[in-house]
């Protein structure tokens, strides 16, 4: 099984199933399974930030060492995933009212 099959599986998987799928990705990513004192863990980052950002957050922590705790780094790269889409989202708010100020303003002086 590859990462795009497993991708594919998370997003045709329903609701309850996430945590299983994201399960197979964290084995495939850590060369380890799920510990049981994992589990809980694994769904409130499910839960929080959506399986698709869970995904992609623990494939971009694929260089670290799994011994440790590898979902508290993961949850670490989700918040940063979400402060940086926050800053897309701002700064695309922010392009469309310049953009909307200039139209206003290019109009204004046609009518002069």
């Amino acid at each position: 099984m590859t990462v795009q099959d497993i991708y594919t599986r998370l997003m045709e998987s329903e609701e309850g199933s996430y945590h299983l799928v994201l399960a197979n990705l964290f084995n495939m990513v850590f060369g380890r399974k799920v510990r049981p004192t994992e589990w809980g863990h694994l769904r409130k980052l499910i839960n929080l930030y959506g399986p698709e950002t869970v995904y992609w957050a623990m494939l971009s922590s694929s260089h670290i060492e799994a011994t440790g705790k590898p979902l508290v780094y993961v949850s670490r790269v989700c918040i940063g995933m979400v402060k940086d889409r926050a800053n897309e989202t701002s700064h695309t708010d922010k392009l469309r009212a310049d953009t909307i100020r200039l139209i206003r303003e290019l109009t204004d002086d046609a009518t002069d």
